[in-house]
């Protein structure tokens, strides 16, 4: 291109300022060094500067994830400048420069500092899944994808490698153990774990809220059998019992069970028929509906707890068992755990 397309055309003088004011401000690093959160930067050959000029971008790879608030660059050892938010003046967040991961600071000279261009923190979205350690419901993650602190919105996958007995914790790389919570209902207020929800070999995500990690996922357990002890009131006898079905499940504390019996009445007619819980309840405040077979005949009746480990199940109408065979019941409900 000649002299006189520059005078014919002057936008194309302007277009060739523009990129050559572009690469001087514009520089492409690659991997930081440094450590303890102060980044060392160092121009690729030919490039060379002896001064910071205002709105100079660097874009460069941490070689080490930040853990404070004031990191600091230093290009080419022209001198080192804190790393602030996009705004200039806002301090960072532990954790918004990841290890590995490209990151462009923009200088101001009008605040003498580099301002953080690309997004800080994003890539801890893109963790990989790792299987939990810890015990006694304190869970730890090592995951050199994450930071070595506690970033707000940060979010963790793991596998669970026990579950949880009570009240549950999370560590990630060595950071504070914070108090792991869900939502009470959804969009409701969020509480600490109840027994089961985590649940052992199973995987889960949790998001950090600035203050304690949200599992977004709490599971239902796997459905299970339980054999229920069977008993009768009174004088009555309840023989040749058939248990034709008994399975429960847990969501955190609740237990939701159903449990189908048929036997043969004998002996002195009582009102009451047993069997014992899957899982010890709270407390006796539970109790609700089902289906009987009284001697082959169907009637409605109502189970109650009478105690933390077994239900009673009465006739509605609160007569006696019939005697005879085909006699039982098929029940369907839930109650609070420990």
């Amino acid at each position: 291109m000649s002299g006189a397309d520059f005078i014919r055309d002057p936008d194309i003088w302007h277009r060739r300022c523009a990129d050559v004011i572009d690469s001087i401000n514009n520089y492409s690093i690659g991997d930081s060094t440094g450590s303890a959160n102060a980044y060392v930067l160092t121009l690729r050959t030919p490039h060379f500067i002896n001064r910071y000029l205002d709105n100079q971008r660097f874009n460069f790879v941490p070689n080490f994830t930040s853990t404070s608030t004031t990191p600091t660059a230093n290009v080419n050892s022209v001198g080192a400048k804190t790393i602030k938010r996009a705004d200039g003046s806002t301090a960072l967040t532990a954790g918004d420069l990841i290890s590995g991961v490209a990151a462009t600071i923009e200088y101001d000279s009008s605040a003498d500092c580099f301002r953080l261009i690309s997004s800080p923190g994003s890539p801890a979205f893109q963790d990989l899944a790792v299987v939990s350690g810890g015990s006694s419901n304190a869970y730890t993650i090592t995951n050199s994808q994450l930071p070595a602190a506690n970033v707000t919105g940060q979010i963790v996958h793991f596998f669970a490698n026990h579950t949880n007995t009570a009240t549950a914790t999370l560590a990630v790389n060595g950071a504070t153990a914070k108090t792991i919570k869900k939502a009470s209902i959804p969009g409701g207020a969020l509480v600490t774990l109840d027994p089961n929800d985590i649940i052992s070999g199973a995987p889960f995500i949790a998001m950090y809220d600035g203050t304690d990690y949200l599992l977004l996922n709490p599971v239902l357990s796997d459905i299970q059998s339980w054999t229920p002890t069977l008993s009768q009131g009174g004088a009555m006898t309840w023989t040749s019992t058939s248990i034709d079905k008994a399975r429960y499940f847990r969501q955190g504390r609740k237990v939701f069970f159903t449990v189908k019996v048929t036997g043969t009445t004998g002996g002195v007619a009582s009102a009451d028929l047993s069997f014992t819980l899957p899982v010890t309840a709270q407390d006796t405040h539970y109790g609700g509906g089902g289906l009987a077979l009284n001697t082959g005949t169907r009637q409605s009746c109502h189970w109650t707890l009478f105690s933390t480990s077994a239900a009673t199940v009465t006739l509605y109408d609160a007569s006696n068992w019939a005697l005879g065979a085909n006699t039982g019941f098929t029940i369907n409900g839930w109650y609070e755990g420990p």
